[in-house]
C-alpha cells in the first residue's frame, strides 16, 4: 500500500511542478492530475499516512496560492491589446480570409486566441505561429503577409524568436503599420508586406514537384511535409489545397487513365478519381 501511495504522491508532485513551471496556458494543464485527485479524495485524508497528507496540503496551498496571484495581478494589470489587434486587422478587409502569423505566444495573446476572436460572428482572420525555428525565415520573406511581432517579453517563445523578428524587421520587404503597448512594457508590432515586394511563386505550382519526391520512398517524405509544415502557418486557409484539386481534376477531364506520365507529380489523382 505505501509504494501505492508513493506513486501517487510523485505523479501528484511531478504534475503541479509541471503546471507551476509552464509560461501559457498552465489551467488546462491541470487536468491529468485532477484523476489523481479524485482518487486521494475518494480514500480520504485520514487514511493517508502523514507525509502524503502535509505534501497534499502544499500542492493545494500552492495551487491556491498561485489562482489567487493571478486573479490579483490581472485585476491591476491592463488586459494585452488582443481585441483591439483583431478589430484594427478586421477592419482592413472585413470577412476576408487572411492568415496573421503571430510570433509572440503570451496566456493572453498568442495564435490560438488570435483565431477564436478572429474567426467570430464569421470572421475569417486566423493565426498561426513561426519563429521557433531559424528554418522558418526564408519562406516567411517569401510569403508572409501579415506578421505581429513583439519587443520585451515574449512569452513562451525562445530566443530563436528574436532572429527571427529581426530578420523581418531588416528585410526591407516589410513596414511597420501599426503597434500597441504592453502592459508589463514593450510593444506588439504589426508588421505588412509592402506593395512592391516581391513575393515567391504559389505553393500551388511548387506542390507538384515536391510531391514528385515521394517517389523516392521514406527519404521524400521529409521535404514535403517539412514545406506543407512552414505553408500551413502561412496560410491557415491552406487555399493552395483547392487550386491543386482543381488542377488535378482538370487533368482527369482531360484524359481519365492519366495515372502516371506527365502528371505523376500529382499524388491526389487516385484521391480525385473517387471524390464527388
Amino acid at each position: 500500500m505505501a509504494k501505492k501511495w508513493f506513486w501517487l504522491s510523485g505523479c501528484l508532485a511531478a504534475g503541479a511542478l509541471l503546471t507551476v513551471l509552464s509560461p501559457n496556458k498552465d489551467p488546462r494543464y491541470l487536468a491529468p492530475l485532477l484523476p489523481l485527485l479524485a482518487l486521494v479524495l475518494a480514500r480520504g485524508w485520514l487514511a493517508l499516512p502523514l507525509p502524503l497528507l502535509g505534501l497534499g496540503l502544499v500542492v493545494a496551498g500552492g495551487l491556491t496560492a498561485s489562482t489567487r496571484a493571478r486573479a490579483i495581478e490581472r485585476q491591476g494589470t491592463p488586459p494585452e491589446p488582443l481585441e483591439a489587434i483583431v478589430r484594427y486587422l478586421q477592419a482592413q478587409k472585413p470577412m476576408a480570409a487572411r492568415t496573421l502569423i503571430v510570433v509572440p505566444s503570451t496566456g493572453s495573446l498568442n495564435q490560438h486566441n488570435v483565431s477564436y476572436y478572429g474567426r467570430r460572428a464569421g470572421g475569417q482572420l486566423v493565426g498561426r505561429q513561426l519563429g521557433n525555428n531559424p528554418a522558418q525565415i526564408p519562406a516567411a520573406l517569401a510569403s508572409a503577409e501579415q506578421l505581429l511581432l513583439g519587443t520585451g517579453f515574449q512569452g513562451s517563445v525562445g530566443a530563436e524568436a528574436q532572429v527571427f523578428s529581426d530578420s523581418i524587421r531588416n528585410s526591407g520587404l516589410f513596414k511597420l503599420e501599426q503597434s500597441w503597448p504592453k502592459p508589463w512594457g514593450g510593444t506588439f508590432e504589426l508588421w505588412q508586406r509592402k506593395q512592391t515586394a516581391p513575393k515567391a511563386k504559389g505553393f500551388a505550382d511548387r506542390f507538384p514537384l515536391l510531391a514528385a519526391g515521394l517517389a523516392e520512398g521514406p527519404k521524400g517524405l521529409a521535404p514535403l511535409f517539412d514545406a506543407i509544415g512552414v505553408q500551413h502557418q502561412l496560410d491557415g486557409h491552406r487555399s493552395y489545397q483547392v487550386q491543386v484539386r482543381q488542377q488535378a481534376l482538370t487533368e482527369l477531364r482531360r484524359d481519365p487513365n492519366n495515372a502516371t506520365g506527365p502528371m505523376e507529380p500529382w499524388p491526389c489523382l487516385a484521391y480525385c478519381k473517387t471524390a464527388p
